[in-house]
């Protein structure tokens, strides 16, 4: 079965696509003009530049806003949560009306507005609150921001939570786009799909190594103001390189709001659900220049709305009514999402005990941070780079080695399923948080022995590298599930929806980040009492950090429960199919209709 082709390519070589699409590639790889998730940016520079800026936000927020710990965790989570919801906006303007190309362009200009405003907040003294010493630290009575400093902090959140929601949902499709260019993919092009995912990490994750290290120090060690001043001129020059780089697009056109034909499904197949399905599948309603899609076996209920009644048609063809009448490809649509929304709920839990690496960076700033005897330190925001460089290791190994491998002995052109992929990698997060939750057992003794625990600035005789292990795991984690996610749910959803799914992803995020500041505040007030600190006190010498890691790991457990019992029921799409092959005009309006056929 083919697809109909819906969209264009702009430019004056359209032949760079076919015979030279990795050429293409490694030109898109190079100037990144796609986006991954995890990362923050929607180019390689842009990625730099959001990612060495985001990395020491905690550091940032903690030493020049004089922020509580609970305080910034919450900020971020709320921030991080209105972004992902924003997101789903970002689809429907980037599926239904302005096209991925044009959602993407939206996004690079606010988030240039943005890292410029974040770099003011450090340039001009006045929009921050002062500095606080080590005495009114140990007092607690540093002075907090005002109102009118915290609304130009936040302003600047704001333009980068915008450029984030318009890019999240568009850059991973367009990026993949470029591949399908519209039709079905072949054996040889789902290898090359899957090659893509790979390597697109991979080449986010080389960013993030640089954003994590050398950004991160230069802010740490030489000055803010020079740290976020070169991301801003990083993403002043990710956007002049996306522009140059426009002609050699392909872009699929806007199909309309997939929301709208959704809910006219819904109507439509209740309207008709006293009707029995005919048993020649040709004689359903398939639509008019629509894309060409199959008929799957599961929720059959929901095809009566593709059932052809008196009055649904005009003479011209044209449906008269489109909340009577719904085409083929729009009730596959709903399918796909009603047998998907569970594995989206598995990403909830995911993302509460992701917190761990934020936490992380709090207790580097109580290890010893020195590398070896020399002088030199370690930023605290610089140990996520552990997991990056997992990555960068891993994954090409996994495509040129370890895929050609399984896939001569499971027979599968991935090699293992996006689900097997997805399993392994939750299974490498409990592992991650295991760890975690030892290492800060170990911390906080080492800190109690050398009666440090009344004294929140000091730094205990513990190497920050005993934090190496839990992200080396998370690293092999995110190398399997990220990528694994991404493969799956791109592969599962028909394209005028893909934007959607990732969409839906973000949601679920923001669902978990929201949840997130329930639980920080539930547990900031409900633990301690009786002169004791609770789990997650500002000094976490004093606080119990292991317990709420214990926590997390109960709560990562139950949630890899739950996906392997999804996974296990789960059938593919192309599991489903009972019609399917060549396809033929009709003279009744409809423009294809699929012979059926057994499988």
């Amino acid at each position: 079965m083919e697809t109909t082709l819906v969209g264009k390519f702009v430019g004056k070589h359209p032949e760079i696509a076919t015979t030279y699409k990795w050429a293409f590639v490694r030109w898109v790889i190079k100037y990144n003009l796609s986006i991954f998730v995890l990362p923050k940016g929607h180019e390689s520079l842009e990625r730099l530049a959001l990612g060495g800026l985001l990395a020491n936000e905690v550091v940032y927020l903690r030493t020049k806003y004089n922020m509580e710990i609970v305080a910034i965790v919450n900020l971020k989570n709320i921030v991080s949560g209105t972004t992902n919801l924003a997101t789903l906006g970002g689809a429907f303007l980037a599926d239904a009306y302005i096209g991925r190309f044009l959602a993407l362009l939206i996004g690079a200009f606010s988030n240039l507005i943005g890292t410029i405003l974040w770099t003011l907040t450090d340039r001009i003294p006045r929009v921050r609150p002062p500095k606080c010493s080590e005495a009114q630290a140990k007092l607690r009575e540093c002075i907090s921001a005002s109102k009118a400093q915290m609304f130009f902090l936040v302003m600047a959140m704001v333009f980068m939570s915008i450029g984030s929601a318009t890019i999240r949902p568009a850059a991973t499709p367009f990026g993949a786009d470029q591949f399908e260019r519209g039709g079905t993919k072949t054996v040889e092009q789902k290898k090359d799909l899957q090659s893509f995912f790979n390597w697109y990490f991979f080449s986010m994750s080389l960013v993030s190594v640089v954003a994590s290290t050398v950004i991160v120090y230069i802010q740490s060690n030489v000055s803010w103001t020079l740290g976020f001043g070169i991301c801003a001129i990083l993403m002043l020059i990710s956007l002049v390189g996306f522009l140059i780089g426009a002609p050699l697009f392909y872009r699929e056109t806007p199909q309309g709001s997939p929301y709208t034909g959704i809910a006219q499904v819904i109507m439509a197949s209740i309207k008709k659900r006293k009707l029995s399905l005919p048993s020649d599948l040709t004689l359903l309603y398939y639509g008019q220049n629509s894309p060409k899609v199959s008929i799957t076996s599961r929720f059959r209920f929901l095809d009566k709305a593709a059932i052809l009644t008196e009055g649904d048609m005009q003479a011209n063809g044209t449906v008269a009514r489109p909340w009577n009448l719904s085409p083929i490809h729009r009730i596959e649509d709903l399918k796909i999402l009603i047998a998907i929304l569970p594995m989206f709920s598995v990403k909830i839990c995911n993302s509460i005990t992701s917190q761990q690496s934020t936490y992380a960076v709090f207790q580097a700033l109580t290890m010893n941070r020195n590398m070896g005897s020399s002088s030199i330190k370690v930023p605290a925001a610089s140990i996520h780079v552990v997991s990056s460089l997992v990555v960068i290791f891993w994954l090409p190994l996994y495509d040129r080695v370890l895929v050609p491998l399984t896939r001569r002995l499971t027979k599968q052109e991935r090699g293992i399923t996006p689900l097997q992929r997805m399993g392994i990698g939750y299974v490498f997060s409990l592992i991650s948080m295991l760890v975690a939750a030892l290492v800060e057992v170990k911390r906080r003794n080492v800190a109690k022995s050398h009666g440090l625990t009344d004294d929140p600035s000091a730094i205990a005789p513990i190497s920050v590298f005993w934090l190496v292990p839990q992200f080396f795991i998370h690293g092999l984690a995110n190398c399997f599930h990220v990528v694994g996610s991404l493969d799956f749910f791109y592969t599962e959803f028909q394209p005028n929806l893909r934007s959607t799914a990732i969409a839906l992803s973000s949601i679920m995020n923001a669902v978990a980040d929201y949840l997130s500041v329930f639980m920080v505040t539930l547990i900031h007030r409900l633990t301690g009492g009786n002169g004791k600190p609770n789990w997650l006190d500002s000094n976490i010498n004093r606080g119990r950090l292991d317990y709420f890691y214990w926590l997390l790991l109960v709560m990562e457990s139950i949630n890899a429960l739950y996906f392997m019992l999804l996974a296990y029921f789960y059938k593919y799409r192309e599991n489903f199919v009972v019609d399917g092959g060549e396809t033929s005009d009709v003279s009744d309006g409809q423009e294809m209709v699929s012979k059926k056929i057994e499988i």
